[in-house]
């Protein structure tokens, strides 16, 4: 196995500080004071100016202000639209609803209601006659039914 070979020993250890020692160089000069700054950006534009978050905090508060009552006012307009539009779509349906009785089914109830008592004169007539001819029990016991209904 290569790696534990006693000859590569010195020249693995010479690599491993060379490479180390590059990136601390480049850690401490490069990467490490550009963290710093943004950090203490970061910390100054956090908890520094308190004056500017206040300011933003009272626009954020004037524009959820204006927001709410636009959308309020949107509300109130729409349900005002559709109790006028359901109250005007009543009215039409009613309206349509009794000319089409008037003017299509005048006609048929007129006959409906003159069929119906053409029929209930004919039953009349035809129990007239049935209990007519039927013997005395028979009609006796008919009225005596029809009393006992009414």
């Amino acid at each position: 196995m290569p790696q534990l070979d006693h000859v590569t020993y010195l020249s693995q250890y010479f690599w491993l500080i060379v490479f180390y020692f590059a990136l601390y160089y480049g850690a401490t000069k490069y990467f490490l004071p550009r963290l710093s700054r943004i950090m203490a950006l970061r910390q100054e534009r956090m908890g520094g100016d308190t004056s500017h978050n206040t300011e933003l905090t009272q626009e954020t508060q004037h524009v959820h202000n204006s927001v709410s009552g636009v959308f309020s006012q949107a509300n109130q307009e729409a349900r005002q639209a559709s109790n006028t539009a359901q109250a005007n779509a009543t009215a039409w349906a009613s309206t349509t609803h009794s000319n089409i009785m008037k003017s299509n089914y005048a006609e048929a109830d007129s006959h409906y209601v003159r069929s119906m008592a053409q029929e209930l004169v004919s039953q009349e007539c035809a129990y007239y006659h049935a209990v007519a001819q039927a013997p005395l029990a028979l009609r006796i016991k008919a009225m005596l039914n029809t009393l006992s209904q009414k």
